[in-house]
């Protein structure tokens, strides 16, 4: 049973400390703000509400940080590494959104049992699609990193942008996503 683990570990370790820094960070980034006395600068990296846009920022920070952190370490062992990153950051971000509007469509209330569960179900998602991406990837060359870094660029933007200053008709096109 022991070498089970050891062998799991070895295998999937940077994935499953992938997940779990995304649920330790994205925990701590929820409070971060009421923490610092709403300093306008905690507020690019962590959530300033309770909508479901600043808890997509809240996943996608640590996760991004920990991207460029392993990406910097391992980039060249893995050439699709940040391409790989993306998509599991992206099929996170989904996740969290497509449950939220699933069951608030059903049930007509918010829970926040199934938002906090949601959100460590989808860091555990995101491992396991940046794992089998890794496998599978058919981009040797990394090509597609260029692409992903501007994905994820783009994301960032618009994380920092939306909290300071939420256009208009988005808060009135998607309500829910927006206001808490």
């Amino acid at each position: 049973m022991r070498f089970l683990f050891k062998d799991c570990w070895e295998k999937y370790r940077i994935f499953i400390c992938y997940s779990i820094f995304i649920m330790i960070g994205g925990t701590l980034l929820h409070f971060v703000y009421e923490w610092s006395n709403e300093n306008s600068f905690v507020a690019m990296f962590s959530a300033v509400n309770e909508s479901v846009w600043e808890h997509l920022k809240i996943f996608f920070v640590p996760a991004l940080f920990f991207t460029l952190f392993a990406f910097y370490y391992k980039g060249e062992e893995y050439p699709a590494y940040l391409w790989c990153q993306t998509k599991s950051i992206l099929t996170g971000l989904v996740f969290i959104v497509v449950v939220y509007f699933t069951y608030t469509g059903i049930t007509e209330r918010n829970c926040s049992f199934i938002d906090i569960g949601s959100f460590y179900v989808a860091a555990i998602i995101s491992g396991i699609v940046s794992e089998r991406c890794m496998k599978k990837s058919c981009d040797r060359n990394g090509q597609l990193n260029k692409l992903a870094g501007v994905i994820l660029l783009v994301l960032w933007a618009m994380f920092i942008c939306f909290t300071y200053r939420l256009p208009a008709f988005l808060a009135k096109w998607m309500p829910g996503l927006f206001l808490e």
